[in-house]
């Protein structure tokens, strides 16, 4: 008799699923059939099976998005994303699937480059690269661009695997988890009429690994700084304070014509800028500015209207 209310729950299961959208195969029912074991009666036999049906199908689909991903994938690595989706207590398909996803597509990884040496070409700057195991990457990248924009260029190039060199000059290949990218999932949408019906919706995947710049004197090299003001001026950090004795205006009136009716001096007054906001518009804080040469300071100014 157990066995008939088993058979019977399976295929009630199967049913049900199909009919979203489904596929469910015969290996499928057979693993269900000995998951509903674990139940005590048909109401739980239905939904043991019904876990499994679709905790199969987020596996499949969680598989599918880390090969699109460039994830290589192994027979322990599907078997754990399966234990992991059938541990879900959500019995939601988005939350299965989700759970299959943190163990195929979403496994994070910190990689530190040390910029080790930088210099000017032109519009451009080349830096000097190494990981902690010794491996070299050369970079040239515009002046003025955010760090956060070389962290992501260096992650572009890292995961492709090009030009990483060891120091003896052998070509270094680097195992990425995944690529940061686009994918479509199954999502259950509610009709009009009451009815429910699968969708295909486009979700952003965080990327795999993360790539943290080390500055040549040792300290993190922070997203929002520019280059190469970041890398020449690299003790001055976001934790510079304003001087308490000090008045500060908003850009817009240091920049415009206001402040010729405040008393401020037009060669001087950059000072009146808060300190945070110089160091995001200048690359550097107003001590290090202060002590560049005039004819350095010039073209800073023109650029943010303080001239």
């Amino acid at each position: 008799k157990r066995f008939r209310e088993i058979e019977a729950a399976v295929q009630d299961a199967a049913a049900a699923v199909r009919s979203t959208g489904f596929a469910v195969s015969e290996s499928d029912m057979e693993f269900a059939r000995e998951r509903c074991l674990l139940a005590q009666d048909f109401q739980g036999m239905r939904e043991q099976a019904r876990k499994v049906f679709l905790c199969e199908a987020a596996v499949d689909q969680a598989a599918l998005s880390a090969t699109n991903l460039g994830r290589p994938l192994t027979y322990s690595l599907l078997n754990l994303a399966r234990s992991a989706a059938l541990n879900c207590t959500d019995v939601r398909y988005e939350a299965i699937l989700a759970k299959a996803e943190q163990v195929l597509c979403l496994d994070k990884s910190v990689y530190v480059f040390t910029v080790n040496e930088w210099r000017r070409k032109g519009l451009d700057l080349v830096l000097s690269l190494s990981t902690l195991g010794g491996s070299c990457l050369e970079m040239t990248v515009r002046q003025g661009m955010l760090a956060q924009d070389l962290t992501a260029q260096v992650l572009n190039r890292v995961q492709n695997g090009h030009d990483l060199y060891d120091s003896l000059g052998c070509r270094i290949g680097f195992e990425w988890s995944s690529h940061p990218r686009e994918i479509e999932v199954l999502k259950m949408r509610k009709n009009p009429d009451g009815s429910r019906s699968w969708c295909r919706e486009k979700k952003h995947l965080a990327p795999a690994a993360v790539v943290k710049l080390i500055r040549p004197q040792g300290s993190i090299l922070e997203a929002s700084r520019r280059l190469p003001e970041a890398l020449e001026y690299e003790t001055d950090s976001d934790g510079c304070s304003d001087d308490a004795d000090s008045e500060f205006y908003p850009l817009a009136v240091l920049t415009g014509g206001a402040w010729k009716h405040l008393g401020l001096q037009g060669a001087t007054r950059w000072k009146h800028v808060r300190e945070q906001e110089f160091l995001q518009l200048f690359g550097m804080s107003k001590a290090s500015f202060d002590r560049l040469p005039s004819w350095k300071q010039l073209p800073f100014k023109k650029k943010h209207g303080l001239f």
